[in-house]
């Protein structure tokens, strides 16, 4: 007899208000900086929110905090979930969420 986790459904929060996005998910506005700079996916994975210089950013959700720094020495902080969650496919999933561009 398997284990039954709690799987809960999660509530993401934008990370700053007022917001606004400057690029979707899927869109391609900077592909050839993206080609440029060696990043090969053929159209942005995430959503850029512009906010004002100074502006408090926010967790979108609970979970773990680290400081990263990519290949192209960018860095940002990254939020991992404690719990798993359940996706819009039935399947359960950590959350990742990144927070990336940020001007200290």
């Amino acid at each position: 007899m398997g284990i039954k986790k709690n799987i809960m459904k999660l509530s993401l929060y934008y990370p700053i208000m007022p917001h606004f996005l400057t690029q979707k998910f899927g869109e391609t506005s900077f592909l050839e900086y993206y080609k440029k700079n060696g990043i090969t996916f053929k159209g942005h994975n995430g959503l850029d929110i512009a906010g004002g210089h100074g502006d408090p950013i926010r967790a979108t959700h609970d979970g773990y905090a680290y400081y990263e720094v990519d290949n192209k020495q960018g860095h940002g902080v990254v939020l991992f979930s404690k719990e798993e969650y359940e996706l819009n496919d039935g399947t359960t999933s950590h959350i990742k969420t990144i927070y990336w561009h940020m001007v200290d």
